[in-house]
């Protein structure tokens, strides 16, 4: 996700963005700025202890980014992810779309799934022991299209992006 990421950056020069980074919690990585090298610098300081809760609270990402992209126009949240469960995302599209926000995804890793991986390149194991999975789930690409928006599942080339 964070090499796409950087990639995304890459094709929106003079754009103004601001990251935000979530599983259990969203919080702000790095305010809005056109500053492309400085994001990038703050996208590399994210790693898998900012994962280590187990679940993925979208509801809390769309009302965080709401309060984030309410005096902002257009309004648009692209989000890198696997996807999560199907539970874990019902409440996204109606908190985005009650505050005009549109939903763009760059959908991240396998339909099979695979464990996360540490900065060792170690199986991350979560709190209660288990390992950390990662299985995409392209029901959130098809949300964004539904709400008129659009998704990609990310390549290990540039052209996805």
């Amino acid at each position: 996700a964070k090499k796409k990421l950087n990639e995304f950056l890459d094709f929106m020069p003079t754009d103004i963005v601001g990251i935000e980074a979530f599983a259990y919690t969203p919080f702000i990585v790095a305010p809005f700025s056109s500053d492309k090298e400085t994001l990038k610098m703050m996208i590399e300081g994210i790693d898998d202890k900012y994962i280590s809760f187990g679940s993925t609270d979208f509801e809390a990402l769309a009302n965080f980014s709401s309060e984030l992209l309410e005096d902002k126009k257009p309004k648009v949240l692209v989000l890198f992810s696997d996807g999560g469960d199907k539970d874990a995302i019902k409440g996204l599209g109606e908190i985005l779309k009650s505050n005009g926000i549109d939903l763009y995804v760059v959908l991240v890793g396998s339909k099979k799934g695979a464990p996360v991986l540490d900065s060792n390149n170690k199986p991350l194991k979560l709190k209660d022991g288990t390992i950390a999975i990662t299985q995409r789930n392209d029901e959130l690409g098809k949300m964004a299209q539904k709400m008129g928006g659009a998704y990609v599942v990310a390549t290990n080339g540039k052209e996805d992006m």
